[in-house]
């Protein structure tokens, strides 16, 4: 599935993922009568790139590779038409710029370039050493990527019926824009093989500095704040992390720093607001990045209400983020009776079983009762922020009222961090990815304190940036494992030996010898890594959280009358997790859970999992099970 290539393979790749994450971008502003510029492309082209997939899914046209390729050309060809045709009607002048906000123009060169460059280069240097490293790739992310190219369709996504969660085990309705972007790569190169996506996350990693040096450039009114916001985002080794693992945050912060930079250009004094479509097209982005990324176009819509804008603008910027983002949540909506599926709501429907599984989560990982454990996480994040932040509230501090809105953009993030923290079995640490865009933001703002300094005070500060750099990269590399006040202690460990010992289990031929074993029957998993190593091989694995078992929680059914039913539909073995604080919950509440426990010994442990075979269930002493 990975095949090799040699560098003209490479460069040929790499130039498909490049055309298609720019060009159709391209078109759309013309389209629309915009210049434009990359950081608006990039962000254009990833909205057409959704938007065609859950065309050619509607239609019934399939998501294979040369569906999509062909697709997306398709889409491109009609806006680029489109752009033709307005610029005949309105003549051969240029299309108009986004506002006469002036910029006061700066050296091209700038040392503060030096630690700009060190943070960068720490996120592709693990992007290509330990690509797609975020634990979430295993049952998301990347996952959903493969079963797409592997049954080449999205019916199965967000999986509601039994069949689909045999192919996607997880209760999700996240937008797959980060796996569409996997599997863009993945049909480039011709294969699927981690390193693939190196070319579209080395774009992503540029057009988020990018967009932090604009944002700065906007609020600073001089272009030299741009390398200064980029060196201090370079200083924070929570963004260099949580970009580099090729997950959603790296496309959330870009997202909103995006929309803050093109929404602020539009409120510029003297500014037409003509800014405001590109800034609705990043908030649509970052809706489709992941569902909290609803709340950026809130928070456009609150800044230009308070901005006192007319209804024209306010429509110029809404408008372009609810045709961006609105495909996607009203299909869910459609398959799944809920726009966020399978978020507990209170009135639209939900997997049960998946909403007592995320209580249950809730109950261990929540803040409430944990304070202790709180706190020592508030210890952590200081060394992992950067040193942005002291400098964005001084700023705030003088007064600075152009701050405010990238301030509260960070301000909402926080907020919505720490409504996340219950909700990530990931841990705590792991949750932090999701300040990346509030550390974005505060970046660009406390560009501000340092856009005009000169002579002995800069280089002061730039040598400084450049030791808080130099530290954030190493720091950044043994993320999320370790993240320590210092880096004592870090010399000589291995940070990949996290992100290899889940690779090595996922290869591990045990999963192939148990298939075999299987006979051609299925799975039943309770733990969500193991239905997804079955899935890569073919091999059906119910889990959990599918309707297709939900008589495994009716408490008036009798165990052996449960085994007899899964032996009817085809359930060879059965994986359980090693008690644990949330499995226990879950064991709890499932009489078969409980019951196989207590009355049969399993067939095998391995890797924290109690493997049950149906077809030899060895009674334990006592248990009812030896009374049969």
């Amino acid at each position: 599935m990975s095949p090799a290539l040699e560098w003209p393979g490479w460069l040929a790749g790499a130039a498909g993922v490049a055309g298609g994450l720019t060009v159709p971008g391209f078109c759309l502003l013309r389209a629309v009568g915009r210049p434009g510029g990359w950081l608006a492309a990039f962000l254009g082209s990833l909205a057409v790139l959704l938007n065609v997939a859950l065309l050619l899914d509607a239609l019934g046209a399939g998501l294979r590779p040369a569906a999509l390729a062909a697709g997306v050309a398709a889409a491109s060809a009609l806006l680029a038409g489109v752009a033709w045709a307005r610029q005949r009607r309105e003549g051969s002048s240029a299309p108009a710029t986004g506002g006469t906000a002036k910029v006061a123009a700066g050296p091209l060169f700038s040392w503060w370039w030096l630690p700009a460059g060190i943070g960068a280069g720490a996120i592709l240097y693990r992007a290509w050493v330990d690509p797609l490293s975020g634990y979430d790739h295993v049952i998301r992310w990347d996952f959903l990527a493969k079963m797409l190219w592997e049954h080449g369709t999205l019916a199965f996504y967000p999986p509601v019926r039994g069949e689909d969660f045999v192919i996607y085990g997880w209760c999700d309705g996240i937008p797959p824009l980060v796996s569409l972007l996997h599997f863009w790569s993945y049909a480039c190169f011709g294969g699927i093989a981690p390193l693939f996506t190196f070319p579209r996350l080395a774009m992503e990693t540029l057009m988020l500095f990018g967009a932090v040096a604009f944002l700065a450039e906007v609020l600073a009114g001089r272009r030299g704040a741009g390398p200064v916001a980029m060196a201090l985002l370079a200083c924070s080794p929570l963004v260099l992390w949580s970009v580099a693992i090729g997950q959603e945050t790296g496309l959330t912060a870009l997202s909103l720093v995006a929309m803050l930079a093109f929404l602020l250009r539009g409120l510029d004094e003297g500014g037409d607001g003509r800014g405001f479509f590109e800034a609705g097209v990043a908030a649509g982005v970052g809706a489709l990045a992941r569902e909290y990324g609803l709340a950026w176009t809130l928070l456009g819509l609150f800044a230009l209400l308070c901005e006192r804008r007319s209804s024209r603008d306010i429509l110029r910027f809404f408008i372009p983020a609810v045709c961006v983002a609105a495909p996607w949540y009203l299909r869910n909506w459609a398959l799944t009776g809920s726009p966020l599926w399978s978020h507990e709501l209170g009135v639209f429907p939900v997997n049960q079983e998946h909403a007592s599984l995320m209580n249950d989560v809730a109950l261990f990982f929540g803040v409430q009762g944990h304070w202790g454990a709180f706190g020592e996480t508030l210890a952590k994040l200081p060394p992992v922020l950067g040193v942005a932040l002291p400098l964005a509230g001084w700023v705030a501090l003088r007064g600075a009222r152009r701050v405010r809105w990238p301030l509260a953009g960070a301000a909402m993030v926080f907020a919505l961090w720490l409504w996340s923290l219950h909700q990530t079995a990931a841990g705590w640490d792991y949750a932090m990815r999701v300040l990346s865009p509030a550390i974005a933001a505060i970046a660009a703002a406390g560009a501000v304190a340092w856009a005009g300094l000169e002579g002995r005070k800069r280089a002061l500060c730039v040598v400084l940036v450049v030791l808080c750099a130099s530290d954030s990269a190493v720091r950044s590399l043994h993320l999320p494992v370790r993240a320590p006040v210092t880096l004592l202690g870090l010399g000589g460990k291995d940070w990949r030996a996290s992100s290899q010992a889940f690779r090595e289990q996922a290869a591990d031929p045990v999963w192939s010898r148990i298939a075999k074993a299987a006979e051609g029957r299925s799975m039943l998993s309770y733990h969500s890594y193991v239905a997804a190593y079955f899935a890569e091989r073919g091999v059906p694995a119910h889990p959990g959280v599918s309707p297709a078992v939900d008589f495994l929680r009716d408490k008036e059914l009798p165990l052996s009358d449960m085994i007899a039913r899964l032996r009817a539909m085809g359930v060879r073995f059965v994986f359980f997790p090693v008690p644990n604080p949330v499995g226990d919950r879950t064991a709890a509440r499932t009489p078969f859970w409980s019951g196989l426990v207590a009355d049969y010994a399993p067939a095998a442990e391995f890797y924290a999992l109690r493997v049950y075979d149906l077809d030899s269930l060895a009674p334990r002493p006592g248990g009812s099970g030896a009374k049969e």
